[in-house]
This record gives C-alpha cells, structure tokens and sequence, in this order.
C-alpha cells in the first residue's frame, strides 16, 4: 500500500472511530487502538461497508453487519464462531442501537417542528388564546355581580342605602354598592377575628381555626341608567353616596376583542389554508415520486417503429461506455407525437422498465397554476427529484470502492406537453410563458452526465414552441401512429394473454384485426374487456368470437341506439361485420388495403 493509499484509509478509519464515539463515547483507548488495529487488516471493500454502515444508517442489515463485526474486533472472536454463539448478544445490541437511533430521530423530527416558524407562531395563538380566556372568564374574588332594575336603584338611593356608585365610561352601566350590606359584612368580619383570637390562645388553634369560615363578601349591583334622568346626581348628593366615573372594564374590553377577533378571523382560517397550499405548492396536485416501472417490451405491441427507436435509447442506458468510445451522448429528451391512445405513455413506461432505472411522470397541466411563478417551482422541484432519484439509483447499483462510480439515469415522462409547451406570444398567458422558459432552462442545464431523460407525449406536435423542439433538448422525435392490421392483431394477443375463448386464439385475434381498421391500443385494450363483460352477462366461462364482434360494434357505434335510418344502417353494418369475421374464423380474409381504411372485399382463402 503506497502513502496515498495509506493516508485515505488512515482518514476513513478516523471517519468511523468518530462515528463510534458519537454512538458510544465509553470506549476506552485500548479497545480504540484495537479497534483501529483491527480496521487496519481489513480489505478495502469492508472497509467500504463498515463505513457505509456508520454514515447512512439505512438498513437494518447494514447495522447488524457493522455489530457483528465491532463485537468480534473487540473480542478477538471468529466470525462463524460469532454467529453460532451469539446472536442473542447481537441482536440484543442492534435492537438497543436501534432504538436509540428511532427515538434520536424522533425528537429531532419533533424539535424541528416545534421551534419551526410555524410551530412558534401556533404556540404564541394559543397561548395568547389561552390568557385571553383565562382573563375573560376569571371570576372575581368573592365579589358577585348581581343585575337590579333601574327603579331599585332609585328606591334604594331614597332610603339612603347606597355607599358607593360607579358610573362607566362610554356606556351607560352603574354598579353601587349598598350600605348596610357593607356594615354587615364587617361586624361578620369582625366577630370572625375576636373569634378566633379567643381559640388561638389554646392548644386548638389550628384545627379550631379551618373551621372559622369567612363572611361573603358584599354583592355589588348592576343597573342601566335611563336616559332623560337629570336628577340622578342631585339624589345622590342628597342620600350622601359617593359617586364617580370609572373606565371601562378590561375584562370586558378583552372580551370583545376576543369575539371580534374570533368572528373575523376564524371564517379566513380556510382561505389562509387554501392559498398557504396554493402558494407552497400543495394544492391538490400531488408530488411526482420516482418509482421503478414494472412494464417492459414485452408488453408493448403494434408499433414496433417506435419500440426500435427507444431501444436504441435503453441500450445506450445500459451500455454507456460502447457508445462513449465513438463519442456518442445520451438523448436529452426524446418527442412521442401521435393520435390518443396509440401507447405513448406505455411506451416511456416499458422504456424505464427495460433500462432499470428510476421513472417520474407528470401531466404538464400540473405546471399551470392560477399564481404566478408556481408553474416554474414546480418544474424546478420535477427536476431536482430527477437528479435525486438518478443519483440513488447510481449507488443502488454499488460501484467498487475506488472505482470511478458511473452515473445514475432517470427517466422524466410529461403528458400532454402542448398544456405547457406551447408557442410563446400567441397567448396573454404570461404564467404559462414563464413555465415553458423554466422547462427550457432545467432542459438546457443539466449534462448528459447527470443522466436524466426527458420524455414528451404530445398529439399537437404543430402548436409546440420552435425552442423546446430544437436538438439539444428533444434531440429525437418519435411518430406513434394508429397500428395496421399485423399490428393490430399483435395487440389483441397482449389483451387476451389471461382471456379463455372458445376456438382458436390467434384466428379470433386475425378476425377482430381485419374489421378494426383505424381501431389504435386503447381501443382494443376496450374491446377485449367489453367482450369479455358481454360474455359474463350471458353466464358464460368463456368468450366467443361473437363477443368480440359485438363489442367492436358497440366501441364504433355506442350503446343503446334508438331506431333511425342511420341507426338501422348502422345495425346492418355491425351484423354484416359479424358475419363477415365468422367467415373470417373459418378460414377467409380480407384482401385489399392491408385492411387500414381500403376496400373490404371478402375473399375466400385456404388457412394452413
């Protein structure tokens, strides 16, 4: 090992001893120089592992390859003998490590949410909530509030009763207080205190004096003045009650603002929600997640043009070096232009599926949004998880330590392109333009080392902006049209792998083939399962050939036709077509314009 090499592995041996200490700061130096000791001796490629292991804490395996190797670095055990005779001790340090890691990042997960922005922001509402609440409906000590009619107020004011009066500012409430009330409550009061300074000179005094209850206070009255009373003050000034203005409650005053603030804002809370959503990208438009596609070739038939053009791209995925030695680069993005439902979006599926690699698919009217700027974050956010996804499908699939790592691919697959792609100035839709001039410059930005690919579905090729069209972006251009008859009939088989029918399997597919002209996959993906729901309607375990024809009339002409001229043509067309593809399944075919819009003419053949 020369001194560069040594000094990377003396580095990554420190890497994880720090690692270790951060785990378990108790280990002692000798078992560190023994541990160090016994990392020098291994391989580069455990190394690697171990490495790996403390750094990511991914998998549960990782960790128990890591355990078992530190507890037989530090014990001088086997690696066999390890595993024969103590898996318990193992498992009991995994799960403990485990553990500690889970509520580690479960209290992170929890800090990070509560001194977030929003989390400070819903502790100060509820606690000011709370106060407020706390204030408003805290009762009074001892002192009740009781309600009188204003000519009690009066009455007592005569008698001379009232001590007290209080008149509120900026409302028309008196409270007052009465007199004799008063001087009750402090004789109470006052034979409470001689009372007890009789018991507190005997040895009772404490369990005698929690016995002494204290005298209620005095209840203070609530009256409205009533306006046009011009001698109020002058009766007061007469029955010798002091009176004053004081201002107004703060407990009411909170009140109000309380509700004021509840009825105002309470009724916004679902707009603040909806445009918060709106404004951070959440609205009812879900996130494009990479995900691994399950479809390949194999279940693509009928456009095998388009199915060669894209197995250029997927051997070019999987073999980089062969076309790197001529100095070829990986598309940046690939067009598929066709009518709906010839496959587009099945054929970027089995692409992704054939190459192994991760697969994003968005609508492009997922970029258009009602606030400006929210269609380029969304484009932005498309492919920074492009980028993510190919870098983690590189280490998936797990270079060797010190080999140069090549790097990831991704597949990005946007429907319905013209929502978003369209030729700039033809429309006042300024977010629009700023989503496409987005899309051009994320197209524009990464390399072909970064491996993503753009795929593009589109069926208005023509309406499309000159500069998305250019090479550099989607060097390729790919036509999927409507199959032929051959075509035809290589889909049927892909739809009616599962389906039992009665005779011959592939006479039936040429037979529906030759009288679905101008029918594309979608169409026969539905006539396979009308055929089929025609046959579980009649109580049958299998499909007929008359199945398959009634339901190619009904994909042509409808269901439930009411009685016309065109309709009885129609029905005689569609009886004239089940005729002809019985004759078909018994051996004719049609000749003339391979059966793609020509002129059908019944020709009688010997099928070998």
């Amino acid at each position: 090992m020369d001194s560069a090499d040594y000094k990377v592995q003396q580095s990554r041996i420190d890497t994880i001893l720090a690692r270790l200490h951060e785990l378990d700061p108790g280990i002692p130096s000798v078992e560190e120089a023994a541990i160090r000791a016994d990392l020098n001796t291994l391989s580069a490629e455990h190394l690697s592992l171990v490495e790996n292991s403390t750094g990511k804490n991914r998998t549960i395996s990782s960790w128990s390859a890591l355990l078992k190797r530190l507890i037989a670095l530090k014990e001088g055990d086997d690696a066999q003998r390890l595993g024969r005779h103590d898996h318990r001790r193992v498992w009991l340090a995994e799960q403990r490590l485990l553990k500690t890691l889970g509520w580690a990042a479960r209290l992170r997960e929890t800090l990070a949410r509560l001194f977030s922005w929003q989390g400070l922001v819903l502790f100060g509402a509820f606690l000011l909530a709370a106060v407020s609440i706390n204030l408003a409906w805290r009762p009074q000590a001892k002192i009740v509030t009781k309600p009188v009619q204003y000519s009690t107020f009066l009455q007592e004011v005569e008698k001379k009763n009232v001590k007290v009066v209080n008149f509120e500012e900026q409302s028309r409430k008196i409270y007052f207080a009465l007199r004799d009330e008063d001087e009750a409550f402090r004789a109470q009061r006052e034979a409470g205190q001689e009372k007890k300074d009789i018991i507190d000179k005997g040895f009772l005094k404490i369990s005698v004096e929690r016995t002494v209850a204290s005298p209620p206070r005095p209840a203070r009255y609530l009256t409205r003045r009533v306006e046009g009373d011009m001698k109020l003050i002058e009766k007061l000034q007469a029955s010798g009650a002091a009176f004053r203005s004081v201002p107004p409650s703060s407990l009411d005053g909170m009140r109000t603002a309380l509700f004021t603030m509840v009825a105002i804002y309470v009724p916004l809370i679902p707009l603040f929600i909806f445009a918060r959503r709106q404004l951070m990208g959440r609205a009812t438009k879900k996130r494009a997640r990479a995900h691994d596609s399950a479809v390949t070739f194999r279940d693509v038939a009928g456009v095998d043009q388009a199915k060669q053009e894209l197995m250029e791209v997927v051997q070019f995925m999987k073999n980089k070096g062969k076309y790197r030695k001529l100095g070829a680069k990986l598309p940046k993005g690939v067009l598929l232009v066709g009518p709906p439902g010839t496959g587009k979006t099945l054929l970027a599926r089995a692409m992704a599926g054939e190459a192994g690699v991760p697969f994003l698919s968005v609508s492009a009217s997922e970029f258009v949004e009602m606030f400006v700027g929210r269609g380029a974050a969304r484009v932005r956010e498309l492919f920074a998880e492009a980028r993510a996804a190919a870098a983690e499908s590189a280490g998936r699939r797990g270079a060797r330590p010190g080999a140069p790592r090549e790097a990831g691919t991704c597949v990005v697959f946007i429907d319905e392109l013209d929502a978003v792609g369209g030729k700039r100035g033809l429309s006042s839709n300024e977010e629009r333009d700023q989503t496409l001039n987005q899309l051009l410059t994320e197209m524009d930005g990464f390399d072909a080392e970064e491996g993503v690919l753009v795929l593009a579905a589109t069926n208005r090729a023509e309406v499309l902006d000159a500069g998305l069209l250019r090479p550099g972006r989607f060097d390729r251009k790919v036509f999927v049209g409507a199959p032929d008859a051959e075509g035809r009939q290589a889909i049927l088989a892909v739809h009616m792998r599962t389906t039992p029918v009665v005779g011959d399997k592939g006479a039936i597919q040429r037979a529906v083939a030759r009288v679905t002209p101008g029918f594309v996959g979608a169409d026969l993906a539905n006539v396979v399962n009308e055929a089929t729901l025609l046959a579980i309607r009649d109580g049958r375990e299998v499909v007929q050939l008359d199945d398959f024809l009634e339901a190619v009339d009904r994909s042509r002409f409808g269901i439930g036709r009411r009685k016309g001229p065109i309709q009885n043509l129609q029905q005689g067309f569609g009886r004239w077509l089940r005729k002809l593809g019985g004759e078909l399944s018994e051996g004719t075919e049609l000749a003339g314009g391979g059966g793609d819009g020509g002129p059908i003419v019944p020709k009688a053949v010997t099928m070998n």
